[in-house]
């Protein structure tokens, strides 16, 4: 698979920490572990993988994930992010976390590797 040298991983993929979404196989793994990841939990979380340690508001969020023509409540975005920690915390997601930006909305922030 050819590489992006900008981020040093094959093209199609994205990791952060020990997650990788395979965005040709729309397929997710923490580790080893296959995540079952409902279309927009998987959405959401390409969107904030691919933009890390950005601050996006909920409305940014439903305009990016969801389109700008959905009409359901800016609080979708607040059970996903729910549903998504619940899921990555039981398959044991590390080096990266989901955070609350109060005031503001959420991002997904990368935890550096520790340097030896």
């Amino acid at each position: 698979m050819p590489v992006n040298p900008s981020l040093e991983q094959p093209l199609g993929i994205c990791r952060a920490g020990n997650l990788t979404l395979d965005l040709i196989a729309h397929t997710a793994f923490c580790g080893s572990r296959h995540l079952d990841f409902t279309r927009r939990e998987y959405d959401l979380m390409t969107w904030l993988m691919t933009h890390p340690d950005l601050s996006f508001t909920r409305e940014q969020l439903l305009n990016a994930v969801w389109g700008n023509h959905f009409e359901g409540s800016d609080r979708s975005v607040d059970l996903c992010i729910l549903r998504l920690r619940h899921r990555l915390e039981k398959a044991g997601w590390s080096g990266a976390h989901l955070d609350t930006v109060w005031g503001s909305g959420y991002r997904m922030t990368l935890i550096p590797a520790e340097q030896p």
